[in-house]
């Protein structure tokens, strides 16, 4: 069984992979990332008591909270990109059937 601490410190890990990934438009690899981090924190809620490092397991997981902003931020800017390039490919199709209406 691993400890609190190593839980913490792959939670840290996978948060930053799914950072990575997001910003890479890597959806497949993004869920399975997801699954296993949610795994990982799920194993950590079973702990009754904290082993290891109380303190670094602390850091670790309020690091990890924060970098769940910045993981946020990077889904909510993907999330436009894929919007911006669906209205632009909408916008085309538009415009090729007012063209071919028009021939």
């Amino acid at each position: 069984m691993r400890t609190s601490e190593e839980l913490a410190q792959a939670i840290y890990e996978r948060t930053h992979d799914l950072i990575k990934l997001a910003q890479q438009g890597e959806l497949d690899a993004f869920y399975t990332a997801m699954d296993a981090r949610e795994h990982l924190l799920a194993e950590l809620e079973g702990h009754i008591e904290v082993s290891g490092d109380q303190a670094r397991t602390q850091t670790l997981l309020i690091e990890a909270r924060g970098l769940n902003q910045q993981l946020q931020d990077s889904l909510t800017s993907e999330q436009k990109k894929l919007l911006d390039e669906r209205s632009r490919i909408e916008r085309g199709g538009r415009m090729k059937k007012a063209y071919s209406e028009n021939q």
